[in-house]
């Protein structure tokens, strides 16, 4: 499942609370470097796959990045869904928004969550 269909769900899961919405699903941490593709895949992909580059691709041909020949499982990072505030909220009423997502979502779907500030300065009171 893609990033963009993970935002979707949880902007949907959201869509009943007027506190938080969805800025971006993304990868964040990556170690040791977003895994990079290259003109090795390209061919690869063109002999073997019609062109597609599929993941097979991506396990047969080390990553492009200059110096490094990991494989694509050992590049890792963090997946992460950045919420910005839409108003002024209470902590209580956050937490509880935040505990539904969490427990609704299955621990494998997302790492966690970030948040961004907003231009209006919102901010969650005690």
């Amino acid at each position: 499942m893609s990033n963009e269909e993970k935002e979707k769900i949880i902007t949907t899961k959201l869509q009943h609370q007027d506190l938080y919405k969805v800025y971006t699903v993304t990868n964040i941490n990556h170690t040791p470097h977003p895994y990079m593709i290259g003109t090795k895949h390209i061919v690869h992909a063109s002999n073997n796959h019609g062109g597609i580059l599929r993941k097979e691709t991506m396990d047969e041909i080390p990553c492009a990045h200059t110096g490094c020949n990991l494989d694509y499982d050992s590049h890792t990072s963090d997946l992460v869904c950045a919420l910005q505030l839409r108003r002024n909220g209470n902590q209580e009423e956050a937490n509880k928004i935040l505990n539904f997502l969490v427990s609704d979502l299955d621990k494998k779907f997302i790492d966690g969550f970030i948040f961004i500030e907003t231009e209006e300065g919102y901010r969650v009171q005690k």
